[in-house]
């Protein structure tokens, strides 16, 4: 029998276990939806359009974007934090969700800048190859875009998948160093990225469907939601795995 929880048994535990605290945890979720719109509106850069040499000007993105890809990683820490508690039975606060900057500060920051690393450097070649077109300009040719971009962003999908369980791993064991914490989530992750995926990709569209058909109000409900399911998910790894190695 395979002991791993399909898609439907962790919507259905992550529905049961978040009932009785459905509008805290949509107020939480409210919350740092809010503090993550101004990360983002703070990172818009426009101030690097005065710089106009390509290469300073480009690395000076790239750091920023890492940067505040590091804020949000980090905010995004404090929310898993508030879902493990939700699936663990403990109480949770609003303060939680700064659990990352008050608590393992320097893993939760330099982690936090690995993931956001992994979704900006793949992208470096096609921003390269996007700027010395528009400098000649020139249209970058389909093939030239169709090869340099998708394989980019597949790229970044299958880090993104490979080191998802990174935040939970430091949540849940504290003084491992950031080093060991991404090797554990690649060892975790091994055989269950494309399971991830398609998990993903459902709660996206339950995401997408969610939100039109009730002019977005759903996705108050639908966000926190999300995150629970990928907390079980985490849990339902993490617990399968202390098992086969009980057996061994």
């Amino acid at each position: 029998m395979y002991p791993y929880m399909t898609y439907s048994q962790l919507k259905s535990s992550a529905k049961k276990q978040m009932k009785p605290v459905t509008g805290r945890l949509i107020g939480i979720t409210v919350i740092f939806l809010v503090l993550r719109v101004i990360v983002l509106l703070a990172s818009s850069r426009p101030y690097l359009r005065f710089i106009k040499p390509f290469i300073p000007r480009y690395a000076l993105s790239l750091l920023l974007t890492v940067l505040f890809g590091s804020l949000l990683g980090m905010l995004q820490i404090g929310l898993h934090y508030v879902t493990l508690k939700v699936h663990c039975n403990q109480s949770f606060s609003v303060s939680d969700i700064f659990h990352a900057f008050s608590k393992q500060a320097k893993s939760s920051f330099l982690l936090a800048a690995f993931m956001a690393a992994v979704t900006t450097v793949p992208m470096i070649p096609y921003d390269i190859l996007s700027n010395w077109y528009a400098a000649s300009s020139k249209a970058m040719p389909f093939m030239v875009r169709l090869f340099t971009h998708v394989p980019a962003i597949a790229l970044a999908i299958i880090l993104k998948l490979i080191y998802s369980q990174a935040y939970f791993l430091m949540l849940d064991f504290p003084s491992c160093p950031v080093k060991q914490l991404l090797k554990n989530s690649r060892l975790l992750m091994q055989g269950h990225k494309k399971r991830l995926l398609f998990i993903h990709l459902r709660l996206y569209l339950f995401f997408l469907i969610g939100g039109i058909c009730t002019c977005n109000i759903g996705t108050f409900w639908i966000a926190p939601f999300t995150y629970m399911v990928n907390a079980k998910f985490y849990l339902d790894l993490i617990t399968n795995q202390n098992s086969s190695a009980g057996k061994d």
